[in-house]
């Protein structure tokens, strides 16, 4: 018969920010950090007199005598990470959440159970990474004895906990590092000290005569750049990050609306998310004043949002707001805190600005959930994303046939799929309707009209209408850096080299830290084969992003024009590795052998390709590059023919520049075909 225990204990849970995510990219390195964190907390718990109770993956259940024990255990673990990860590469910091409650518990067979226990659980995850999250019944216990200040939460309902709990997050400031006031009566203070005092006291007085001399600093009302950094999904489940995803990037769109605000882009911030960095280093690599860091706690049928807004300068949070809201009411808060937010950077909004950033595209919200989902999906860029943004976009215009911002997603997703998934015949057509109902119902939208150049261009070939449309996209969003990057593509195969360069920087300018802008630059060079200066470029492209595959293939042919064997192929493998659903990435490789003397390693992924047909689409403009480089002028031209029938954006975007065509320009039907597309002979 097993044997019971009750008792009141102080119930502590701590859990490795980000592990989940680390263990399925590389498991032999999540396990290292998994060891490293263990050894270090069972140090700590030992020396404040806890017990480990087990431990579950990479959380722990610990349980303490009393609460001041389990708190100052629970400080000094996270001030130790602190410093561990003050000096090491992002990539090995380790983070921890950590819960306390003080309750019920009953011991039973070698392991603890009741509210004590799951309540605990529940609190860790709404603590932030790096922090402690305790109950009401903690706070109590220790409210006189630490001097760390202790911010409350709203009453939180906590799943399958019968009633709503205040819960308090500890603010740990490392540079006053929070000291457990000693309970013993104090000792005399030494003439020495006393001394210290004084003379720290005169210094402080001096400089507070300095400061007021000085100019004023940054005020919330001058901020006149910010980045939104991603919302932390503070609940844990990867099924809920399409929400602190989305209402990111909801909330970049609303405010960039703003003309007077400069706000970072998406692909500027997403590259820190679930990185922890410190917020004066991200100012200054993103070159903005503020930051906006926000947290997403869902919890029943409601979430709740904390923001706070930070002046880098300052190193100072000068605006912090909570809402709470049902889960039918989110519809309204992207508008919401984006009005509360722009009231703060600046000192009045007109009537136009105000309904710009609160803007609401629907009022259902069922839908405004599934496009959010859309969004979520659509952002990792892989086929399988593809589709379920498209299904996601598709229900959302199901329950609102006026929601004009899911036909834009609609839109995105067919003219990615163009020559990628899909022939674009089938996808093309798709993404032009889509955009074409998005401006019906709205034509500010900047990515319908982005859409609509794309196709203009890479599908209709009309030229006119393409750069009509480009000019508009960027028009209306003058700071997002994609339509200059696609822009430059659009200018280049019709010989305006200098504007296409001109562009592309201006792209870049808006956004130095993003691959993607970068990239844009480098694939111009490569077009004006200025080899030299395309390699060093999209070498600095490479160090804001090693995985973005597209660096590694324009580097690869570069490094091809300028006779670079090794590192040719090299970077084309590297590309097949990030990236091998896409058929460019082997047409790169296929062409590269056959021109370096490896014939049979060209037949090998021609043939490889011409397998993969069977069952996926491969744009024909792959096969003529393969072909082009083996020699075989008429399979080459054949297969130039079937990308014309299927009217291929490879065409446009590469055929005029294509260094990898060289061998068949002289032809006379290399020219007919320049002149059927439309382009510049």
């Amino acid at each position: 018969m097993p044997t019971e225990e009750r008792q009141l204990a102080a119930i502590v849970f701590t859990d490795m920010v980000g592990y989940s995510a680390l263990a399925q990219r590389n498991e032999a390195f999540a396990l290292e950090l998994l060891e490293e964190h263990r050894q270090i907390l069972r140090e700590i718990v030992a020396r404040f007199h806890g017990t480990e109770i087990k431990t579950i993956g990479d959380a722990f259940l610990l349980q303490f005598r009393s609460a001041l024990e389990a708190v100052q255990c629970a400080i000094e673990i996270q001030r130790t990470f602190a410093k561990r990860n003050h000096d090491v590469p992002d990539e090995r910091r380790i983070e921890l959440r950590i819960g306390i409650h003080l309750g019920d518990v009953v011991h039973r067979d070698g392991d603890v159970y009741g509210d004590g226990v799951n309540i605990a659980s529940r609190i860790e995850p709404l603590a932030p990474p790096g922090g402690i999250c305790i109950s009401e019944d903690v706070e109590r216990q220790i409210r006189s004895s630490v001097s760390v200040r202790l911010d409350k939460l709203p009453p939180a309902e906590l799943k399958n906990i019968d009633r709503p709990i205040s819960l308090f997050n500890l603010v740990l400031g490392w540079d006053k590092r929070p000291t457990i006031v000693p309970s013993k009566k104090s000792r005399p203070v030494p003439k020495l000290a006393i001394a210290a005092l004084i003379l720290l006291a005169l210094l402080i007085a001096a400089a507070a005569v300095w400061f007021s001399q000085r100019p004023p600093t940054t005020s919330s009302e001058s901020l006149k750049s910010i980045a939104v950094m991603p919302f932390e999904n503070a609940g844990g489940n990867a099924d809920t990050e399409y929400l602190s995803d989305g209402m990111t990037e909801s909330l970049i769109s609303s405010l960039s609306q703003l003309p007077e605000l400069n706000v970072k882009a998406r692909a500027s911030v997403f590259r820190y998310k679930g990185k922890g960095m410190d917020t004066a280093k991200i100012a200054r690599e993103l070159n903005v004043q503020g930051i906006l860091n926000g947290r997403v706690v869902p919890h029943g049928d409601g979430v709740s949002l904390y923001i706070e807004l930070i002046d880098a300068a300052l190193d100072k949070v000068i605006w912090s707001q909570q809402y709470n809201r049902k889960q039918a009411d989110l519809v309204t808060l992207q508008g919401d805190i984006a009005r509360d937010v722009s009231s703060r950077l600046k000192t009045k909004l007109s009537e136009a600005d105000k309904a710009k950033v609160g803007r609401i595209h629907t009022t259902n919200p069922q839908a405004y959930e599934l496009y959010l989902k859309g969004m979520y999906y659509t952002s990792k860029f892989t086929k399988d994303g593809f589709q379920k943004g498209i299904d996601y976009f598709n229900q959302a215009i199901a329950l609102d046939p006026n929601y004009a911002m899911a036909y834009s997603g609609l839109a995105f997703n067919y003219y990615n799929y163009v020559d990628w998934f899909m022939s674009p015949h089938q996808a093309a057509p798709k993404a032009k309707e889509a955009a074409q109902k998005a401006l019906a119902i709205d034509d500010t939208l900047p990515d319908a009209h982005l859409a609509l150049a794309l196709i203009a261009h890479w599908y209709d070939w009309d030229w006119a209408t393409a750069e009509q449309e480009y000019k508009r996209a960027i028009e209306l969003n003058p700071r997002d850096p994609r339509p200059y990057g696609y822009y430059s593509w659009f200018l280049a195969p019709l010989g305006r080299y200098d504007e296409a360069l001109d562009i592309a920087k201006r792209g870049q300018q808006l956004d130095p830290v993003s691959a993607e802008a970068s990239l844009f630059v480098g694939a111009v060079l490569v077009d004006r084969r200025e080899y030299a200066q395309a390699i060093e470029h999209l070498r600095s492209a490479l160090d804001l992003d090693q995985n973005y595959w597209f660096s590694h293939y324009f580097l690869g042919r570069a490094y091809e024009q300028t006779g670079k064997v090794p590192e040719a192929i090299g970077e084309f493998q590297r590309a097949i590795e990030l990236e091998k659903d896409n058929a460019e990435n082997w047409a790169n490789l296929g062409h590269a052998y056959a021109i370096f003397g490896r014939k049979d390693d060209a037949l090998k992924i021609l043939d490889r390709l011409k397998e993969s047909s069977a069952t996926n689409y491969i744009a024909p403009y792959n096969f003529a590059a393969i072909y082009a480089g083996l020699g075989d002028k008429d399979q080459a031209f054949a297969s130039l023919e079937r990308a014309f029938t299927e009217r291929s954006s490879m065409l446009t975007l590469y055929l005029t520049n294509d260094s990898r065509m060289d061998s068949l320009r002289s032809d006379p039907r290399f020219r007919d075909l320049v002149r059927r597309i439309g382009l510049p002979q």
